[in-house]
Order: C-alpha cells, then sequence, then structure tokens
C-alpha cells in the first residue's frame, strides 16, 4: 500500500493501528482492514469530541458523531456524512483493496482538518 497518510502517520497512536491494518492488507483481509480503518475514525471523532468539545460519549455510533458535529462544525458534519454514505454502500463481501484505500484516504483528510482547526486531538 503506497498512500500518502501524513496526517495518520504524526502520531504514534495511529502508526500502531496502521502497523495492524498493513498486517490484514499484506494478508488481503481486506474486511478486517475495513473495519479497523473505521475504529480509527472513531477514536479520532471521540477524541475530538470529548478533549476540544468536552462532550461526554455516551454512544460513538457514526449517526451519533454526525448530530454533535452538526452542532460544532458543519464541514467536519458533511465530511462524516460523505463517510458514512460510502461505509453504508460498501458490500463485506466484495469488499476490495482500494475500498480500503478510499477509506483510509478519507480519515487522513479528516484528521488533516480537524488538527488544521483545532490541533492536536490526542
Amino acid at each position: 500500500m503506497n498512500l500518502e497518510l501524513n496526517s495518520i502517520m504524526k502520531y504514534d497512536k495511529l502508526k500502531k493501528v496502521m502497523n495492524i491494518i498493513n498486517e490484514y492488507m499484506e494478508s488481503k483481509n481486506y474486511l478486517q482492514a475495513y473495519y479497523k480503518v473505521a475504529a480509527m475514525l472513531e477514536f479520532i471523532n471521540s477524541n475530538l469530541l470529548m478533549k476540544h468539545f468536552k462532550i461526554k460519549l455516551e454512544d460513538t455510533s457514526i449517526d451519533n458523531i454526525i448530530e454533535l458535529y452538526a452542532k460544532k462544525d458543519e464541514e467536519l458534519s458533511r465530511q462524516m456524512i460523505s463517510v458514512n454514505s460510502e461505509y453504508n454502500n460498501i458490500d463485506d463481501s466484495t469488499l476490495k483493496e482500494s475500498d480500503v484505500e478510499y477509506l483510509l484516504l478519507k480519515v487522513n483528510d479528516i484528521l488533516e482538518y480537524i488538527t488544521d482547526k483545532y490541533g492536536n486531538i490526542f
């Protein structure tokens, strides 16, 4: 996988997750890689909401995160809606490497937006 993931790779916590994702990708276990990328996005969003916005999260579902962002950051809400629609349209049985890579690039873009606007959330 040759992707420019500069925003993700700035953080040791996310580098560790990327190592796991790379292992899944090498073994062609795209479903587990995809789920791990989705979990990374949830982790990033949870950190921003809890640390910057001081929101105590009891529900970390993507729908709840989108709803919270709609009140705090419209651009971020739009980006999350876009990711969510892609996620909902994925067929687990036909998941490809390119699907995982696309989600990784979206996560990297979202993290770049977050750090540019709010600083280090970790």
